[in-house]
């Protein structure tokens, strides 16, 4: 469902389209002061995917990493995770433990690498960044836009 509110006194319009692959969309138009329609020469319109947000806030690059920094401990993860406690038998819950103190060393020394650390730090406020960085770009289009009246667009997810 789209939804748009636009407020005549600050000349913006803001709308949700909760689109699939769209994290942003905005647009600026420039009214015609006396036939009041969309004059078509003075519209903008700037977007941002979701792939471009995980692209430039280093999302995508994370998860590769990730992928890349637990290959040497996968058999211990399925092993931990084949040797579930969710059970009440006392047998299972022996399982359990057995298969952690066996794990334990190996998966905590992967885990404990303060490359993790570095990581979750660059990735911290990244997706706002990068949406600043799109806000702006659009900021910088709107005050370059002509005479007349502008209305602005934006929708978000």
């Amino acid at each position: 469902m789209r939804e748009f509110v636009f407020d005549p006194d600050t000349q913006i319009g803001v709308g949700i389209d909760p689109g699939v692959t769209q994290a942003i969309s905005a647009a600026s138009g420039v009214w015609d002061p006396q036939s009041g329609q969309l004059m078509a020469d003075q519209l903008r319109r700037w977007k941002l995917t979701k792939g471009q947000v995980k692209h430039a806030s280093g999302l995508n690059n994370a998860r590769r990493d990730t992928e890349r920094w637990l290959a040497p401990i996968k058999p211990h993860l399925q092993h931990l995770a084949a040797a579930s406690s969710a059970g009440t038998s006392l047998e299972a819950n022996l399982k359990h433990i057995t298969v952690t103190l066996a794990t334990w060393d190996a998966v905590w020394e992967v885990y404990l690498d303060p490359k993790w650390a570095e990581q979750r730090l660059r990735l911290y406020g990244a997706q706002g960044r990068t949406m600043e960085q799109f806000f702006k770009k659009v900021r910088v289009g709107r005050r370059e836009e002509g005479s007349g009246t502008e209305r602005w667009w934006v929708g978000m997810k």
